[in-house]
């Protein structure tokens, strides 16, 4: 009998190629500060509205320890929650720790892009906003693009059966609501039966309506 897809992946190193591109980024973006820090004011604008419009700023100072410490932390908590499996299935893990990396990579790359806009918007203006604000948003839908591929390429036809993309469990006839997580740990509703749909909709309502109110607010 062949092996199913899941024994065919290596066991999940601490770390991937895929930090490479993390990395790659930290790097440009401690370039960039060194270049620009003698043009830089003190304080810096470090937060914008959705409109662009500077609304929080921070110390020169402290500059360096914002655009590369969150990010930073991130990458870890990313890095833990690629290695958080339920004990006993080392194929799971595995799958669960290479998922991620591709996904911690690329998203850890855009957040230093992200942060790229502090130095970059007193210097050279608002104009760079929406294009490093549209590069961030590409590279994390990148970043899930791949990660969904390289799930829906390694994890065994039983499993793609109900869950879409690797991520979202639908099965008609499964009569719960809440399931186990098939990767990590929690639970996660079955989008097949029409109260999950109702559920998830509410939210997205709430977040919509907390974002415009957001947007509003800074005008």
């Amino acid at each position: 009998m062949n092996p199913s897809p899941l024994t065919k992946i290596p066991d999940t190193r601490l770390l991937s190629r895929w930090d490479l591109w993390t990395l790659a980024g930290a790097v440009a973006l401690a370039v960039l500060l060194f270049t620009l820090w003698p043009r830089l004011p003190d304080p810096l604008p470090t937060h914008f509205d959705l409109s662009g419009h500077a609304n929080g700023w921070t110390p020169k100072s402290g500059v360096p320890w914002a655009i590369f410490g969150v990010p930073t932390f991130i990458w870890f908590l990313i890095l833990f929650l690629g290695r958080f499996q339920l004990p006993g299935d080392k194929a799971k893990a595995a799958l669960l720790g290479h998922t991620m990396a591709v996904f911690r990579g690329l998203f850890g790359f855009a957040l230093f892009l992200l942060g790229s806009l502090i130095p970059l918007v007193p210097v050279f203006g608002m104009g760079v906003f929406k294009p490093i604000l549209g590069g961030f948003f590409a590279l994390v839908a990148l970043a899930v693009g791949f990660m969904v591929r390289y799930m829906n390429r390694h994890a065994p036809e039983e499993i793609k059966r109900h869950w879409k993309w690797g991520l979202f469990y639908a099965n008609a006839d499964d009569a719960r609501l809440w399931v186990p997580k098939y990767l990590g740990i929690g639970w996660t509703l079955n989008f097949a039966k029409p109260l999950a749909l109702v559920f998830m909709s509410g939210i997205l309502a709430v977040v919509g309506t907390l974002l415009i109110m957001g947007f509003r607010a800074g005008h």
